[in-house]
């Protein structure tokens, strides 16, 4: 992808700065971490498109005349398609932007959005709304909370329990029915996903039984309702006993 730049006069600005600063390690917030995947780090800067010249050439001359770019013979400059606009004539909304960004400043504000996304299934904008803050910044903070949850959780409650365990605690309603030697309960559960905008993925993430893209994974329950397995996650296309056999 070529590199675009600010179209101030004066701005260094660039994909490319952008690009250098994503790779650099946070030491503010977290260690051996990048600042994309930092939840906390906000981007020094954020470049955007000057509007269509067919569908929006109004509101594009406004952007190019704010610029007070021009020629010597008094005509305005025009963007290429390299070029890129900040922040620079947007003052209030910058100050909004930033208070917006700084809203989340607590691990428990933080965790409760994570927890109301996992439990209500709420979307990315909701919560933005709710807690004020972007929705990218929404997005980046469940991302680096389930990635941690996952290393620090994830071997900590998916146990497999061992078989005298399982028989001692084994339910009434199992004994009565014969299934004494029952240690483990297998189903291949599928959530909803977004679809992608590839059509490689949306052709191995799309399930026929639910009508929708999504992802697969097994899981094993024990008689108790204790989850002793998961295994990896698989696309909707893939079939259970597929899903089965490959864990």
């Amino acid at each position: 992808m070529p590199k675009v730049n600010c179209a101030v006069i004066g701005c260094a600005n660039s994909t490319y700065r952008l690009k250098k600063w994503k790779k650099e390690i946070c030491n503010e917030h977290h260690q051996n971490i990048s600042r994309e995947e930092c939840s906390l780090c906000e981007k020094p800067f954020l470049l955007y498109k000057f509007p269509s010249v067919n569908q929006k050439n109004k509101e594009r001359q406004l952007w190019v005349k704010a610029l007070r770019r021009e020629f010597i013979n008094k005509t305005l400059w025009q963007p290429t398609g390299s070029d890129r606009q900040m922040y620079h004539f947007s003052r209030q909304y910058l100050i909004i932007r930033i208070a917006l960004y700084n809203q989340v400043k607590f691990a428990k504000d933080e965790f409760l959005l994570v927890l109301m996304r996992l439990r209500l299934g709420l979307l990315n904008q909701d919560l933005a709304d709710r807690f004020g803050i972007s929705p990218a910044l929404c997005s980046r903070t469940f991302t680096t909370w389930i990635k941690m949850l996952s290393q620090v959780l994830g071997q900590a409650l998916v146990v497999w329990l061992p078989r005298e365990s399982i028989r001692n605690n084994l339910p009434p309603v199992f004994v009565k029915a014969g299934y004494q030697k029952c240690r483990v309960i297998l189903d291949c559960a599928e959530v909803f996903i977004e679809r992608s905008k590839s059509l490689d993925k949306q052709s191995s993430t799309w399930s026929e039984y639910k009508h929708h893209n999504t992802f697969k994974f097994l899981i094993g329950v024990s008689p108790t309702g204790y989850i002793t397995f998961l295994s990896s996650c698989y696309g909707g296309r893939a079939s259970d006993r597929f899903i089965t056999r490959d864990s």
